[in-house]
């Protein structure tokens, strides 16, 4: 044998060793997984429906893998703190990623530069869940359907205010202001979904689009809020009652779905993500997971994790598209 036969047989031997080892690591790690606490980050404040929703599958993941996994809330900044700090973190499993459209779709879109690259810092685990929005007002302001809310704001033009904690409410919101005509309208950001309706009870801004796991606590009869529409394209289960908002007002592009999943840091061993996505996939699965669901509106929603790559990549075209015709320029 030459020399450079040699050299090649040399290298082909190390990169299959090296492959091997790698293999052997990822299957150790998730073997042994979890050692330690694992935590789980949310780009929301506590109360949101991704907190909610997160805390559930925590409880149950830390009952099934016999370990602790706490969530830890990172809001602000349309979730990029949050994004940013997982996609720095160590790939190792220990830090997850429980985010929605928004950071993952929407921010690419609303903003000039992002710290964080949406497609290749993150382990694409499983998606969860898919949601519909509400478009919410106090339940005191004279009015009870979305054309009527169309005439109050154009003829109370000083009061035309949205507030968000997200970018499906930013997006909902500036969507339907352009489409009503409201050239007045102020788009009010927060750092949470909670704190935003606050202010809409409080008569501080004049609607929201929210989604149903956050409001429906104040939607009771008596509440503090009255339900006008869903941005779902087709009436939710959860609240058949109310019209889409496509229904309200006539058009055909005012439909929007936010959906969450779960994510880790790029490079986190294939075995831990392959082990998360099958635990989290039975954990929302789950006939009381379904049920959660859709009493919040929202349908349970899981892929592989090739699968999900592929459906954030799809997404982030959809909503760039959305975020466009709603007319929202770059930050």
């Amino acid at each position: 044998m030459n020399r450079v036969s040699t050299h090649f047989s040399a290298v082909r031997r190390a990169l299959v060793l090296a492959a091997f080892a790698l293999g052997a690591s990822a299957s150790a790690s998730a073997s042994d997984y979890p050692s330690r606490t694992v935590k789980i980050v949310v780009p929301f404040s506590a109360g949101s429906a991704t907190d909610i929703f997160a805390r559930k599958i925590a409880e149950k993941l830390g009952q099934r893998l016999n370990g602790s996994f706490v969530v830890e809330n990172m809001g602000g900044a349309s979730g990029q703190i949050a994004a940013e700090h997982v996609a720095r973190s160590k790939p190792d499993g220990y830090t997850l990623f429980n985010t929605t459209n928004s950071t993952q779709s929407a921010n690419p879109a609303l903003f000039k530069k992002l710290r964080y690259d949406p497609s290749n810092d993150f382990e694409p685990i499983t998606l969860t869940n898919e949601t519909p929005f509400l478009l919410v007002i106090r339940s005191d302001l004279p009015v009870k359907s979305v054309p009527e809310l169309v005439a109050w704001l154009n003829e109370n033009p000083s009061k035309v205010s949205y507030g968000y904690g997200n970018s499906s409410g930013q997006i909902s919101g500036a969507s339907f202001a352009r489409a009503a005509g409201l050239k007045t309208a102020v788009s009010v950001p927060y750092k949470g979904t909670p704190q935003a309706l606050t202010d809409v009870i409080g008569g501080n801004l004049s609607f929201m689009f929210v989604d149903l796991g956050a409001s429906m606590s104040f939607l009771a009869p008596g509440g503090t809020l009255k339900a006008l529409a869903v941005t779902s394209p087709k009436r939710t289960a959860a609240r058949p009652d109310l019209p889409t908002m496509n229904e309200a007002m006539g058009r055909a592009d005012q439909d929007l779905v936010a959906w969450g999943g779960f994510f880790a840091p790029a490079g986190t061993p294939k075995g831990v993500v392959a082990l998360l996505n099958k635990e989290i996939r039975a954990i929302v699965n789950l006939p009381e997971f379904v049920e959660y669901r859709k009493s919040v509106g929202g349908d349970v929603m899981t892929n592989s994790p090739e699968e999900f790559a592929r459906y954030v990549e799809q997404s982030i075209q959809t909503w760039g598209t959305k975020i466009r015709e709603a007319g929202i320029a770059k930050q």
